[in-house]
This record gives structure tokens, sequence and C-alpha cells, in this order.
């Protein structure tokens, strides 16, 4: 019986752990900031463009070197690749969480 209360208790820490680690990256503010001369965005047909898109953390080798990507209004796409491959990191991009180091205009 303790062994039950000891592994129900040490779950229960562990969850709480989980919980902290969730609340302290989901609490950080957004530092991507537009561009002073940006256009306020607007969605017409929901649609994604990409082109020559640069991105990577910090001073290590690139992640994004030179991507082009085209999703047209209603189309379903998949991301499939290893781990590492920079799926996670292209998602991130589109949603802004990360700001890309360089771009076409």
């Amino acid at each position: 019986m303790s062994g039950w209360i000891m592994w129900t208790i040490n779950g229960i820490f562990e969850d709480i752990g989980t919980v902290q680690d969730g609340i302290t990256t989901i609490a950080q503010p957004l530092t991507v900031q537009d561009r002073e001369d940006a256009v306020p965005l607007q969605v017409t047909r929901g649609g994604v463009h990409f082109q020559d898109i640069h991105f990577h953390y910090g001073k290590k080798g690139g992640v994004i070197a030179g991507l082009d990507l085209v999703v047209k209004p209603g189309e379903k796409i998949g991301l499939v690749g290893p781990s590492g491959a920079g799926k996670s990191t292209l998602v991130n991009v589109l949603l802004r969480l990360y700001d890309l180091e360089a771009a076409a205009s």
C-alpha cells in the first residue's frame, strides 16, 4: 500500500512540473516585431506564399535556406521528413513564433 501511495504522489509532482514548464513556455512575450514599413495584413483567400525564406537558430547552421512554398487557398498539405528536418520550425515561422533571417520582398 505504501508503494502505491509513493508512486501516486511522485506522479502528482511530475505532473506539477510538466504544468510549470508549459506555463513558462506559453507565458513568454512575443519578440517578433513588424517592420516599420509593414502594411496591415489583409487575408482575402487564405493562401500561403513563402519566397526564398531563410531561418536558423542562433549562430548554428541553417535550418531553412532558400525555401519557396506556395499553398493555394483550400489546399491541404502534409509535412513529412525525419526528425530535425525543420517541419516544426516551418510551422512556427508560419505562425510568426520565430522571425525570418531573410526573405524575398
